[in-house]
């Protein structure tokens, strides 16, 4: 009896003990959830950012609010009036967030196919439009050809940038279309989007690149710029549009580089929209400030 009792034992400790292995592949093979993330982006964000998930989404918001400001068909600016009167003057005070939407992993073909409707949305729109409707148009369609930034083993993630107005309902805006105050903060923002690669690993070094880090060996140099001390230089380049009219060349999209003229290094990168829209910027011992796009320390 006992001998019995002992195999029956056995067997059931043995059964539970498979159970509990197959539920733990089952868990495993399910991947990790959107919220699973969150104690990760908390980490590396700076003071005054908030993180929360909910589905598949996560959302950063940061605390403090930003003015925001579209960068074309503004009015001008008034005759002594600094950046900050003008954009409160014609912008919208904003909470910024950035949310991470979560999709079923994507496969290559999947991911090149929207890779390329992209790229060919841009095309279109840097090509131009016979007016502000056709341009609108343009402007609609480039902002629904969404492409992933980021990707798990089981899901690709779209980076998403939000409007919280408070009273109004939030909308999801390009940042290609939208200029940021003060520089400072967009700078901020970009960095958080940037180290959200610490936790994900991102398209760039996977199925390939869909942004102008890759693009320095078919992009074209536009014009460049010395420090007056002789150390730094910026260099606006642009990406050669498949078809492109007579004088629209500043019409087409490229980027903007910084360089340590002695070493030759790279100190700092940033897409443009339009090239056309690098047309003031101001050296100083410590930055370049370039208006309206970006406002880079200099190394001592």
């Amino acid at each position: 009896m006992k001998t019995n009792e002992s195999k029956h034992d056995s067997l059931v400790r043995h059964a539970f003990a498979v159970a509990a292995f197959l539920l733990v592949l089952a868990i495993a093979g399910c991947g990790r959830t959107p919220s699973s993330y969150t104690g990760q982006i908390r980490a590396f964000c700076p003071s005054g950012w908030q993180v929360s998930a909910s589905n598949d989404v996560i959302m950063l918001r940061r605390e403090n609010p930003v003015w925001i400001m579209g960068k074309v068909s503004n009015p001008p600016i008034m005759p002594n009036e600094n950046v900050a009167a003008y954009f409160q003057r014609c912008g919208q005070q904003i909470h910024y967030e950035v949310r991470l939407r979560f999709v079923p992993l994507l496969s290559q073909t999947e991911f090149e196919k929207l890779q390329t409707a992209r790229q060919q949305a841009a095309a279109r729109l840097a090509h131009g439009a016979s007016g502000k409707s056709e341009y609108n148009q343009l402007q609609i369609e480039y902002e629904n050809c969404q492409v992933p930034q980021f990707f798990t083993e089981t899901n690709s993630i779209f980076v998403e940038r939000w409007v919280d107005a408070g009273d109004t309902k939030g909308y999801h805006f390009e940042p290609d279309f939208i200029e940021v105050y003060p520089p400072e903060a967009g700078l901020e923002i970009e960095a958080v989007i940037k180290s959200l690669g610490k936790v994900f690993k991102d398209y760039e070094s996977g199925y390939g690149s869909v942004t102008s880090k890759d693009a320095g060996a078919t992009a074209e140099e536009d014009r460049s710029y010395t420090s007056p001390d002789g150390r730094f230089k910026m260099v606006v380049y642009r990406t050669p549009l498949p078809i492109a009219m007579p004088g629209q060349s500043g019409d087409a999209p490229g980027f903007v580089r910084l360089y340590e003229v002695k070493s030759g290094r790279i100190l700092e990168q940033k897409d443009v929209q339009m090239v056309q829209l690098i047309d003031q910027f101001e050296w100083s011992p410590t930055n370049l400030y370039i208006k309206f796009f970006a406002d880079w320390k200099l190394p001592p």
